[in-house]
């Protein structure tokens, strides 16, 4: 199934000199370069309501958030004082850019990632994906499944216990792909054409017992079915067949 995703692109560029200690090229003296940037912003949602609806981010908000940005830190500026670094190379300035938006109300975590060009041959982008987990962070994760279960069944009635998952056989933590096996429960097999009582998942409903049938009190016929003894016992009593 296709899931929607929308994704804004915003372009800006700036004049800025910069020099990259410890390089032997040209790199290593005083230059300047004409740099353009590329902001990537990117959401699977939508607002609805108000008046950004169905946009993304508002054209002007972004402009009052870039706007002081790139006039104190960037445009006719000598990088390695105003980044603070001594290399201040594209990969460099592509990473200060996106932390600078990251923090910023009007972006923070829309921003996918930051694109910067110093040539027209040559460009770095920089973004963040999420890591793998560690050893250590899957059995932090595994003994707090473990912790959550246990107060699951805890709380199940004992009437039900029996119909509960099997946690403590199971390695609730970790991934599908780590080669554990899964959760299994451990349900009684249900009987054909006769319902089963699930207490684990909701409590039963209450049954109401109707009241049976009025039955002849000579021979115990209900409605609808013949007596056993001639209608001169029973008596002639419409309601019955006999």
């Amino acid at each position: 199934m296709n899931r929607p995703e929308w994704i804004v692109e915003r372009d800006f560029s700036f004049e800025a000199a910069h020099l990259l200690d410890g390089d032997t090229g040209k790199a290593g003296r005083l230059h300047g370069h004409s740099w353009t940037a590329t902001v990537r912003l990117r959401s699977r949602t939508l607002p609805l309501v108000g008046s950004k609806r169905a946009t993304l981010v508002d054209a002007e908000e972004l402009s009052k958030c870039l706007g002081p940005m790139v006039d104190e830190f960037l445009d006719h500026r000598y990088l390695n004082i105003t980044l603070q670094t001594d290399r201040p190379t594209t990969e460099y300035v592509a990473w200060w850019i996106f932390r600078r938006l990251r923090a910023a109300p009007c972006v923070g975590d829309l921003i996918e990632s930051v694109t910067i060009s110093a040539t027209c041959t040559s460009r770095a982008t920089y973004r963040e994906v999420p890591s793998e987990p560690t050893q250590e962070e899957r059995d932090r994760f595994d003994a707090i499944f473990r912790e959550a279960a246990a107060k699951a069944r805890a709380s199940v009635p004992d009437s039900s216990k029996g119909r509960t998952a099997d946690f403590e056989s199971a390695n609730v933590g970790s991934s599908p792909t780590s080669g554990t096996k899964p959760i299994v429960l451990d349900i009684p097999d249900v009987k054909p054409g006769r319902a089963q009582p699930r207490d684990d998942i909701a409590p039963a409903l209450p049954v109401t017992r109707f009241p049976p049938p009025p039955a002849c009190v000579a021979c115990g016929a209900r409605i609808g079915e013949y007596h056993s003894l001639p209608a001169s016992v029973c008596g002639a009593d419409p309601r019955y067949l006999g």
